[in-house]
C-alpha cells in the first residue's frame, strides 16, 4: 500500500509538473527552454553531479532555459509513461532503451536518430557498437542514442576471508562453505537481496548464462517468448538453492535494490557481492573497504558449461531518447542537435574518464589507472586481463513491458522464498502467454 501510495504521489506530481510546464517554447529573455528528463542525484558526488554541472555548463554557453525534470531510480518509469500520456515527452530524457522503450517508439514519439546523422558533423552513427544499437533498435529503427555500457563484477571482502581462515570460493559448493562460516558469524554472505527485481535478475541471469547454450537462449526470449526452459527450471532451483543455504540477506527486500545491497557490502556486514559499474563509485569512496576488495571470477555453478568463468554479464545500460515532436519544432531542432553532440562527446568523454559510465563509442579511450573512480578501473582491467567475455541478460531481450515488470516482480518471491523455484517459472510464462495474446 505504501509504494502504492508513493507512486500515486509521483503520477500526480508528473502531471503537475507537465500540464504547467506543457508546449512550452521560450523561457526568461525569449531563451529556447528545453525540458530534460534524467535520474541524475545532484548530489551523490558521482555520475548524478558531474552530469548535473556538464549540462548546465552546456545550457549557459548554448543560451538555453534549462528545465531539468529529475525523478530517480525506477520511478523514472512512472514519470516517462505520463508523459508519454499526455504526448508531452521531455525534449531530451535520459532513460533505458530495450522493452522499456519500445512501446514510446511504436507509438512514434521517439525521433528516429537517422535524423540526427542526416547532417551531423562532429558525429557518426558508426562510432557506436552495433551491439550498443541494438538496445535502441524498436522495428528495425534506431529510436534512442546508447552512452552508456555495463560490467557486473564479483568481489570479495579479503579481510574477512582471512578473518575466518577461508579461501574465495570457486565453485557453487565453496560458496556454500564458506557462507556457514559467515552465518556463524553473523556476516550475510553474498550481497545480493531484490526489491523489484534488483539486483536479483542480474544475478538470475548470471547463473542462466553459466549453463549450456543459456546465452543463446536470453537472446532468443524476445522472439519466441519461452521463458520455462530446462536453463530456466535449473537457475530457479539454484537461487531457491542458494536462499536455503543462506546465502542471501536474511530480509531480501530490506537489503534488495542497489543502495541497500552495496551498503551491506560496503559497511563490513557482508563478505561477497554481485554487482555492477553504476554501484563502483560507492567501494571507491570507502579507503578500507577498496584496499580490501578483491575481484574473482563468477564461481562455476552446479551444471555450468566448462568455460563459464570467462563471461560476465555486459552489454549497454542507458542512453537518452529525443521526442520526435520537440526535434519537429524548427525552434528547437537546431539546438537539440546541439545537445545531441553534447551528450554524445563531452558528457561521456568526461563521464568516462572520470570513472562513472563506461562508453559504448568505439573512439573514446580512457586511461583506467587516472579514473577518479578507482573501483571501477580496476573492474575494467580485470576485465580486460582475464579476457572476461560478455553476456546478455533476460531484462535486455524481454519482448513486453508488462511481463518484464512481473518477472522482476516475481524474483522478489522467489528470493524471499514465497514461490519455490516451479511456481516462480510457471508464473513467468504464463505472463509472457498472456502478453503475446495481448500483443
Amino acid at each position: 500500500m505504501k509504494r502504492i501510495l508513493l507512486s500515486t504521489a509521483l503520477l500526480i506530481m508528473v502531471m503537475s509538473l507537465v500540464f504547467a510546464g506543457g508546449g512550452q517554447q521560450s523561457g526568461s529573455g525569449g531563451l529556447t527552454t528545453i525540458r530534460f528528463g534524467c535520474g541524475w542525484n545532484a548530489s551523490d558526488g558521482g555520475q548524478g553531479q558531474l552530469g548535473t554541472k556538464l549540462i548546465k555548463d552546456w545550457a549557459a554557453k548554448n543560451n538555453v532555459n534549462l528545465q531539468m525534470e529529475v525523478v530517480t531510480g525506477d520511478e523514472q518509469r512512472n514519470k516517462v509513461q505520463v508523459d508519454a500520456a499526455a504526448n508531452n515527452l521531455a525534449d531530451c530524457q535520459l532513460f533505458w532503451g530495450a522493452v522499456l522503450c519500445m512501446n514510446y517508439a511504436r507509438a512514434g514519439l521517439l525521433l528516429n536518430v537517422d535524423e540526427y546523422y542526416k547532417t551531423a558533423t562532429k558525429h557518426k552513427k558508426s562510432d557506436i557498437t552495433d551491439e550498443a544499437w541494438s538496445f535502441y533498435t524498436v522495428d528495425g529503427k534506431q529510436i534512442g542514442f546508447p552512452t552508456d555500457g555495463y560490467t557486473g563484477y564479483f568481489v570479495c571482502n579479503q579481510a574477512l576471508f582471512k578473518k575466518y581462515g577461508l579461501d574465495f570460493p570457486k565453485t557453487y559448493d565453496d560458496m556454500v562453505a564458506v557462507s556457514k562460516v559467515f552465518n556463524q558469524n553473523g556476516i550475510v554472505p553474498f550481497a545480493v537481496g531484490s526489491k523489484g527485481g534488483n539486483p536479483s535478475h542480474l544475478w538470475y541471469s548470471q547463473v542462466y548464462a553459466q549453463l549450456p547454450n543459456g546465452n543463446d537462449e536470453m537472446y532468443a526470449l524476445n522472439k519466441n517468448w519461452n521463458f520455462n526452459t530446462q536453463n530456466a527450471k535449473a537457475t530457479s532451483q539454484i537461487i531457491a538453492d542458494m536462499r536455503n543455504a543462506g546465502m542471501f540477506p536474511k530480509d531480501t527486500m530490506a537489503n534488495g535494490d542497489w543502495n541497500p545491497s552495496t551498503a551491506l557490502y560496503t559497511e563490513g556486514k557482508a563478505a561477497m557481492m554481485y554487482s555492477f559499474n553504476w554501484m563502483t563509485n560507492a567501494i571507491t569512496m570507502v579507503p578500507d573497504v577498496l584496499d580490501n576488495s578483491v575481484l574473482i571470477p563468477i564461481p562455476k555453478m552446479p551444471g555450468a558449461r566448462d568455460d563459464a568463468q570467462k563471461f560476465m554479464s555486459q552489454a549497454t545500460n542507458y542512453g537518452f531518447l529525443i521526442s520526435a515532436k520537440s526535434y519537429a519544432d524548427s525552434k528547437k531542432t537546431t539546438i537539440l542537435n546541439s545537445l545531441i553532440d553534447f551528450m554524445l562527446g563531452d558528457y561521456i568523454t568526461t563521464a568516462a574518464q572520470a570513472g562513472f559510465t563506461i562508453p559504448v563509442d568505439k573512439t573514446v579511450n580512457i586511461d583506467y589507472d587516472k579514473m577518479q573512480n578507482k573501483f571501477l578501473g580496476k573492474v575494467l582491467k580485470f576485465n580486460r586481463d582475464n579476457n572476461i567475455q560478455p553476456s546478455t541478460c533476460h531484462y535486455d531481450n524481454y519482448p513486453n513491458t508488462a511481463a518484464c515488470t512481473d518477472f522482476q516482480n516475481f524474483l522478489d518471491e522467489l528470493w524471499g522464498g514465497s514461490m519455490d523455484a516451479e511456481q516462480f517459472n510457471t508464473a513467468c510464462q504464463r505472463s509472457l502467454d498472456r502478453a503475446k495474446g495481448q500483443n
